[in-house]
């Protein structure tokens, strides 16, 4: 599960990801606020991917930090 999610973040795939939320789950994020469901949480992430559309983000095995940089 952890690297299908880790693949579909790295896609920006907003629909794999959201698909994982169960209808009455509730999503707290500091970014996208509180939403609820599979429909909301695609429309958070997607106002999370589309302004960083250009970016990539590597996580470092071992570690839980995980970091952006601009594509080439």
């Amino acid at each position: 599960m952890f690297a299908r999610r880790e693949e579909a973040f790295e896609e920006m795939d907003a629909a794999a990801l959201a698909a994982d939320y169960e209808d009455d789950a509730i999503i707290d994020s500091p970014t996208a606020g509180t939403h609820r469901g599979p429909d909301a949480a695609a429309q958070a992430l997607n106002s999370l991917f589309t302004p960083f559309a250009d970016m990539t983000r590597t996580t470092e095995t071992g570690s839980s930090t995980a970091t952006t940089s601009r594509k080439s």
